[in-house]
């Protein structure tokens, strides 16, 4: 890779989210002279719903919320059913097309307050280009997930909610039967997560000038709290564990 290449990838907006991935730590150099957010923003954004998009198409929803129905004992119309597995399906792409920017704006804010907190000198536009560009790891795992979809003829609601149809996380190896908490559980350890708190560590170090270690200490804590909130809204899924 010769040096016009290496500039491209570590201080263009448009190369640096393969920077991160390829060269993170030149390129979470470059963003602490230079934070730039959008692009890698916009990469995440259309990657989660394009992938949304693949997923619902081949999930039988109206199917699905027969199931939930089911689960918790009460009887439904068919047509309120239907109208019931439109509003999933709708809520779904919503989820990809305004809650991904709100996750991304409310974790930057997280690590902003906790790493001052920690004697670290960090802005919100400065934490936020680390958290889009160290979750690139994420558009890897859309896209291989798209091939996935793609190959199958049908998918169920369970595969897609318990995070398993990706087999990149230990819920792959769950025994039959496992409760949906220990599922959930076991989905939180994923390799994509792992490399994504690796680029975590490496960009707020450099971003935040503090040591790798306070980095890493304020990315595993806010993973696990982002394991127990997972595993706690895995309790709330009708007929969970069954």
């Amino acid at each position: 890779m010769n040096a016009e290449e290496t500039s491209f990838l570590t201080e263009s907006s448009w190369g640096r989210p393969v920077g991160a991935l390829f060269s993170p730590v030149a390129t979470f150099r470059s963003l602490r002279q230079r934070p730039t957010w959008v692009v890698a923003m916009i990469v995440l954004i259309l990657i989660t719903t394009v992938v949304q998009a693949l997923t619902f198409a081949k999930v039988d929803m109206v199917e699905a919320v027969e199931k939930q129905v089911a689960a918790r004992n009460v009887e439904m119309e068919p047509e309120d059913v239907q109208r019931t597995a439109e509003m999933q399906t709708k809520f779904g792409f919503g989820c990809g097309l305004v809650f991904s920017p709100v996750f991304y704006l409310v974790v930057a804010l997280l690590f902003m307050v906790l790493l001052n907190l920690a004697g670290g000198e960090l802005t919100f536009v400065g934490s936020l280009s680390v958290v889009v560009h160290a979750l690139m790891p994420f558009v890897i795992a859309g896209i291989l997930s798209a091939v996935v979809i793609a190959g199958r003829s049908a998918l169920t609601l369970e595969e897609v909610q318990t995070g398993t149809l990706l087999a990149s996380n230990l819920a792959a190896f769950a025994p039959a039967g496992a409760s949906a908490m220990v599922v959930a559980l076991l989905a939180s350890v994923d390799v994509f997560s792992i490399w994504c708190m690796a680029l975590l560590t490496v960009g707020y170090a450099e971003m935040a000038g503090v040591t790798r270690a306070k980095a890493a200490t304020v990315t595993v804590v806010l993973w696990l709290l982002g394991v127990a909130v997972k595993v706690g809204l895995s309790t709330l899924t009708p007929g969970a564990g069954a």
